[in-house]
């Protein structure tokens, strides 16, 4: 049986992706858990100044930074954000807070 928090966060899905380079996964993810911090608080700022430009780019920086991460479904929620092509503040807001969430479960996974 699989264990449901893959999703969220893939540990061995990524110390296989780095080769089963301990001392190199534990530097990755402590890399990881500062670029999601930093993109969140840059994703915050962007929506709060509706810049739907610079939405999408920073979404698309936190879907690169999930998928090197093996954080899929973070990945996808990401996805569908950079996707979007106008600024519709009940959906953006409602996809930055999802990410948000994300991003915490996220966290607490990181060993």
């Amino acid at each position: 049986m699989s264990n449901p928090n893959t999703n969220h966060f893939d540990f061995e899905a990524l110390r296989s992706n780095l080769e089963y380079d301990d001392p190199f996964t534990k530097e990755f993810l402590v890399l990881l858990k500062k670029e999601l911090d930093v993109s969140l608080s840059i994703l915050r700022e962007q929506f709060e100044a509706q810049n739907m430009k610079e939405i999408k780019a920073t979404a698309h920086r936190i879907k690169g930074t999930a998928l090197n991460g093996c954080c899929n479904e973070l990945a996808t929620l990401a996805a569908t954000l950079e996707i979007a092509t106008h600024f519709k503040q009940e959906i953006i807001s409602s996809l930055v807070l999802q990410i948000a969430a994300e991003i915490e479960i996220i966290k607490t996974l990181i060993p």
